[in-house]
């Protein structure tokens, strides 16, 4: 693993920040020239009637980064696809000249590239697996059948291993791929799946379409979409509701998302009860009991910094392992250094070498999986709350991004 990514598992509130001084919005419609804050509603730089992205928004926002350059975050509302979460996504961070005005989207595809951005919002993780942001439970058995000859109809249908599990047909891939979830193997709240099917074949009885499934190769898969009831605001101001494409200016940015975690276990029984349908039965259909409903504010201010509000309610007694309010993927370092610092912790040794991270470690060559434990902390009371990653050529800083929690919100 070249390089390295960046979590951070937070409580409430969490921040992420490129670009440190704040400057006071006084920026007109027409013109980033000026130090301020402005948002590209459209993702087309003027405003226009109709410009979605195949249907989603794709917001711009720009703002001063230094003196002679703005920033520009690209944030995508969607993404229109019917096996994916569909929720708000980091999407891209570049630096533009400031003189580059009028058209943001020109100016953002001729930037230089601070961060690709491409998984940069955090799921939870509960009863085994991660779930939300970009992830489903990684229950689905995919499984290779050549030639399996089953179709839209057949989802919904029960078959059985040879252990005496039932396995649902949850989606027909394609001609040779299907998905597959097992019977719930735990009682209560907390679920569980069988991650496999026993000898590699699925027989069924009384179904019209019933010949023995032979698999010849499996994989475990995660279950999407999750999201249900999700609805996504950008607010301006804290008041205005943007609801039509334009260019607008204010002195801070919320974009709300929120959504329900549908039930695996209910998703199941609802695929079940569609056996039969001419269309693929929905994962996230508004009658399917949930997990969990969670809400996250994106506040973007002045310089594009932002700060992320991650609050959430349980429906059920989960089996919590954390939240994971923040992350981040490695920021651009081609050709330059990657460094990695994480104060209020003590060495860790891992697989390749003692990592210094409060004393700043280079990452940029080869990087591992390191966890920072209680045993890691300098003060057991007083845990690591922050992170920074920091872009240098030579020995000169060119750019960073710091991540971590606020104690005290914005």
């Amino acid at each position: 693993m070249s390089g390295g990514g960046i979590g951070f598992v937070g409580g409430e509130h969490s921040s992420r920040e490129i670009g440190r001084k704040k400057w006071k919005l006084n920026v007109p419609l027409d013109n980033c020239a000026t130090d301020g804050f402005r948002i590209c509603g459209c993702g087309c730089g003027s405003a226009c009637a109709s410009h979605r992205h195949k249907g989603r928004w794709v917001p711009l926002i720009r703002g001063a980064f230094y003196s002679t350059y703005d920033i520009i975050q690209r944030m995508t509302l969607g993404r229109s696809d019917e096996f994916s979460n569909d929720a708000v996504n980091f999407s891209g961070a570049k630096v533009v000249l400031k003189t580059k005005v009028g058209d943001d989207v020109s100016a953002f595809a001729s930037g230089l590239l601070l961060a690709s951005q491409t998984d940069d919002i955090a799921p939870l993780k509960y009863n085994g697996t991660y779930i939300g942001a970009n992830h489903g439970a990684l229950i689905v058995v995919e499984a290779t059948a050549v030639g399996h000859g089953k179709v839209i109809a057949d989802v919904g249908s029960d078959w059985t291993d040879t252990d005496g599990t039932r396995f649902t047909l949850m989606r027909v891939v394609d001609a040779d791929k299907l998905w597959f979830v097992s019977e719930n193997q735990s009682t209560g709240s907390s679920w569980s799946f069988k991650p496999a099917v026993t000898e590699m074949m699925l027989v069924s009885s009384g179904y019209s379409n019933a010949a023995p499934i032979v698999i010849t190769g499996m994989s475990l898969a995660q279950l999407w979409p999750a999201l249900q009831r999700q609805t996504k605001i950008i607010r301006l101001d804290g008041e205005t509701v943007l609801a039509a494409d334009g260019v607008y200016s204010g002195e801070s940015l919320d974009i709300v998302n929120t959504y329900s975690i549908a039930n695996p276990v209910a998703v199941v029984d609802y695929v079940r009860s569609k056996v039969g349908s001419t269309t693929q039965p929905s994962f996230v259909d508004a009658s399917i009991r949930s997990d969990i409903t969670r809400t996250i504010i994106y506040r973007f201010a002045s310089n594009v910094s932002c700060t992320m509000y991650d609050s959430f309610v349980t429906g059920d007694n989960l089996a919590m392992d954390y939240v994971c309010s923040v992350q981040a993927g490695p920021l651009a370092y081609a050709g330059k250094q990657l460094w990695q610092y994480v104060p209020r912790t003590q060495p860790i040794v891992g697989s390749l070498k003692a990592w210094d991270f409060a004393g700043r470690e280079d990452i940029s060559g080869l990087m591992e999986m390191l966890h920072i434990t209680r045993a890691g902390w300098p003060n057991s009371v007083n845990p690591p709350s922050r992170m920074m990653q920091l872009v240098k050529q030579g020995r000169v800083p060119e750019f960073g991004l710091m991540l971590g929690y606020s104690y005290r919100g914005a």
